[in-house]
């Protein structure tokens, strides 16, 4: 993957802003992101547009200058320096963004939104800090704290103030998901605090992280699970809802799977608590977890699993037994038992054989095969 870096306001790519991109040419938007031409392949597919290695006295001139096609930012008064970052990638019809800056205020005026024509959906995420946002219609107004995922809309003037902020958006153009236009217009102004609003928040959230490292054939099957998460979490009905039915299980599944991962040492861990603490009920946990054996049978894996590497690490010092109990195994014989029947040995037969005498199927079962087993050979 390779990555553009810009550092500073006082060149023409210096200064690209995220609406510059979404505004762009089709060329434009391949250059970040889709299969390109030949004439292309050499195009970043990350864009990062920094002002944090320029001079402090620079700072907030080169950010104002990145953001000024589309864009007034107007920085509090005795600022110095403006210390911000953005970086935006494209997958299939969706344009994502991250944004880390210090406070200042964002005005969109209408001579903006007639100059570049754009008309995008946005969903935005608070991930740190307070965003406010007041729009000249009907005067009104919204308090976007930490957390919470809102609808902004880019054919309409606004006034933001941003508070020593971090927010991830995602852009998308009114044709490429058509059917929600009248949902995201119904609530475009207004918080969603919704449990699906919040499940698309994490979705978002999750998704930002990984998406930089992903080939562009991942990114374009991602797109596909991003666009039926956002139709079914926004829209809400049954056919939108049935179709993201797969990526709902999926991310229900995944949310799980992080709180039995942490909680394996409990005594307490069981199918009811791991729902209570995702907020969700026991028939959509189990509808979650039916297509890989339900919820008591995911813990029992993930409670092997860990067992099964504990076990191969040569510096693990404590008896079986008690590496056990610190996966939530406190009767020793059913332990040896339910190990026996998931990797045909012993535990201590699996922590005695040589690394070379197990096959891969095995250590594929304990979770513990990966480069690294390569490398050691």
């Amino acid at each position: 993957m390779q990555h553009s870096r810009y550092c500073g306001g006082m060149s023409t790519q210096a200064g690209v802003s995220i609406l510059d991109r979404l505004g762009g040419s089709r060329r434009d938007i391949e250059y970040i992101g889709e299969p390109s031409a030949p004439e292309e392949s050499t195009a970043p597919s990350t864009l990062v547009f920094s002002t944090q290695t320029l001079p402090t006295a620079h700072q907030a001139d080169a950010w104002r200058a990145g953001n000024a096609p589309s864009l007034d930012v107007i920085f509090n008064e005795g600022t110095l320096g403006f210390a911000a970052e953005r970086e935006v990638i494209s997958f299939g019809p969706f344009v994502m963004t991250r944004v880390v800056a210090d406070s200042a205020t964002a005005i969109r005026t209408r001579n903006h939104v007639r100059r570049d024509g754009l008309d995008h959906w946005c969903l935005n995420l608070t991930v740190r800090g307070d965003r406010r946002f007041r729009w000249d219609r009907g005067d009104r107004c919204l308090s976007v704290p930490a957390g919470q995922l809102h609808v902004q809309a880019l054919d309409e003037a606004y006034w933001g103030f941003r508070e020593q902020t971090e927010w991830i958006g995602v852009f998308f153009t009114r044709d490429s998901l058509p059917g929600l236009s009248v949902h995201l217009d119904a609530t475009r102004d207004h918080p969603r605090a919704d449990a699906r609003s919040r499940m698309l928040a994490e979705y978002l959230a999750a998704l930002w992280p990984v998406l930089p490292a992903l080939a562009l054939q991942e990114r374009a099957r991602v797109a596909e699970a991003t666009a039926a998460m956002i139709t079914a979490c926004v829209c809400g009905t049954s056919d939108a809802l049935g179709g993201a039915q797969p990526y709902l299980q999926a991310h229900q599944r995944a949310r799980a799977l992080t709180v039995i991962r942490r909680n394996l040492g409990s005594p307490r861990l069981t199918p009811q608590s791991v729902g209570r603490a995702l907020g969700v009920s026991r028939s959509q946990l189990y509808r979650a977890f039916e297509p890989v054996g339900g919820v008591a049978s995911a813990i029992q894996e993930e409670r092997l699993k860990a067992v099964g590497r504990l076990l191969l690490q040569p510096d693990e010092a404590r008896s079986i037994v008690k590496i056990g109990e610190a996966v939530g195994f406190f009767d020793p014989s059913s332990f040896s038992r339910q190990f026996r029947r998931s990797f045909g040995v012993t535990p201590t037969e699996w922590r005695r054989a040589p690394r070379g005498g197990r096959g891969v199927d095995d250590r594929k079962k304990a979770g513990g095969f990966g480069l690294a087993d390569f490398l050691r050979g």
